[in-house]
């Protein structure tokens, strides 16, 4: 209660009700404070009406900040231009096609592609036709010339090499073989025309290289090259005779 009356100013005890001077009314303190605004009543637990658009916005708000966006998918990997397939080879390993000889360059002074069974069979006979017929002319030439046969036999021998080699090459192409395979054949090659009069161990070298050698020349004449493109070129079934 207040301390002193509103209307005269005269002390106040707590339990007055009225002033005991003027007997004005006493304004209690409880009812004093009325100009703070009151709150509203607290909703029951069942009433939903009033804060479901409430709850739902501030979910959503909340939902929105937080939401973030999907990672872009991985991009497929492309191959780059250059990209080769193991079986896109030809001569000199660019298509995927067996490209034929077509001249005689191409057919006794090449060492890259491949070579079948039949097509070296055919060329090995007429290569060996070739060297017959050039034997032929070099003894006559010798004949009227006084040439020795010797020297006549070795400008043929290495005239005729350069083509032999050709062939035997591309054929161990065609069995997916390297190229290196032919090098105790040359040493023989070398053996014989540069060593008339061998030692014994020579000789014994040179029959040990002969019998490797003719193992090779089966291996070539009657065994199937690969089916399909090797890493040497595509399968030359492919083209034409």
């Amino acid at each position: 209660m207040a301390n002193f009356c509103e209307n005269c100013g005269s002390p106040l005890k707590n339990d007055n009700k009225f002033c005991p001077n003027c007997g004005a009314p006493v304004k209690s303190n409880d009812s004093a404070d009325s100009s703070e605004p009151a709150m509203p009543p607290a909703s029951s637990a069942g009433d939903k009406s009033s804060i479901g658009p409430v709850v739902g916005a501030a979910a959503t708000a909340t939902t929105g900040t937080l939401r973030t966006e999907p990672a872009p998918e991985k991009p497929q990997d492309i191959p780059p231009a250059n990209y080769n397939r193991p079986k896109d080879f030809a001569q000199g390993g660019t298509g995927s096609k067996y490209e034929p000889d077509d001249d005689l360059r191409s057919m006794f002074l090449r060492f890259d592609n491949r070579l079948n069974r039949k097509r070296y069979i055919k060329r090995s006979l007429a290569l060996m036709g070739i060297a017959i017929i050039l034997i032929i002319i070099a003894g006559i030439i010798a004949t009227l010339t006084k040439i020795a046969p010797e020297t006549a036999g070795l400008v043929i021998s290495c005239v005729l090499l350069i083509p032999a080699y050709s062939l035997m090459i591309r054929r161990l192409h065609d069995l997916n073989r390297p190229a290196w395979w032919c090098i105790l054949s040359i040493i023989q090659v070398v053996l014989s025309l540069f060593f008339k009069k061998p030692s014994f161990m020579l000789t014994l070298i040179g029959g040990v290289l002969g019998l490797l050698n003719f193992v090779l020349g089966i291996y070539l004449l009657f065994f199937k090259g690969t089916d399909g493109p090797n890493q040497y070129g595509p399968d030359p079934l492919e083209g034409q005779n």
